[in-house]
């Protein structure tokens, strides 16, 4: 059937299928090779950043050691419970020297790991006093600090707030 055709017919031909031959190999082969080729190269590159920045911090030297917490800020006492009631006393002592009225007693509430105690606090009062109180606690010492709290107001005008917090304190043993 290719002898009917002129010699320049067969040879555009030829070169017609050779050059339908070429472009399925590009699209077929060679882009989806360069792609694969391209994408493996880039995750060696990260790899190779990832491990460099891996290697440099462990290179880095380890930092000093802490001091403890020095004996002052922390609520000395025999056991867990007679450190919540000392807490529970301090932060008591701080409610009533302020205009802060108490929805509900000061409570013992769950640790967050050993050593550590948390008392929750339920009140109202003026946005003055609230934050006086917030502030007389945490400055006082044994050291307290609020792991949580929401203030919200408790009236239409925000002069009075009412409060839910968290307090947390570290003890040990006398």
């Amino acid at each position: 059937m290719i002898d009917q055709f002129s010699p320049l017919s067969r040879r555009l031909i030829a070169v017609g299928l050779l050059i339908l031959a070429l472009l399925l190999l590009v699209f077929f082969i060679v882009v989806p090779l360069y792609s694969t080729v391209g994408s493996a190269v880039s995750d060696m590159r990260d790899a190779q950043f990832r491990l460099e920045r891996l290697e440099a911090i462990r290179a880095r030297p380890l930092p000093a050691r802490t001091e403890p917490i020095p004996a002052e800020q922390f609520i000395k006492a025999a056991n867990a419970e007679a450190a919540t009631e000392l807490l529970i006393a301090q932060v008591n002592t701080a409610v009533t020297a302020s205009q802060v009225t108490m929805d509900a007693p000061v409570y013992a509430d769950t640790p967050p790991g050993p050593q550590m105690l948390a008392v929750a606090l339920r009140g109202s009062g003026p946005a003055d006093a609230v934050f006086a109180l917030f502030n007389q606690i945490e400055r006082g010492v044994p050291a307290v600090r609020f792991k949580a709290w929401q203030i919200s107001a408790a009236d239409a005008t925000g002069k009075t707030l009412r409060f839910e917090a968290v307090a947390l304190a570290a003890w040990g043993a006398l």
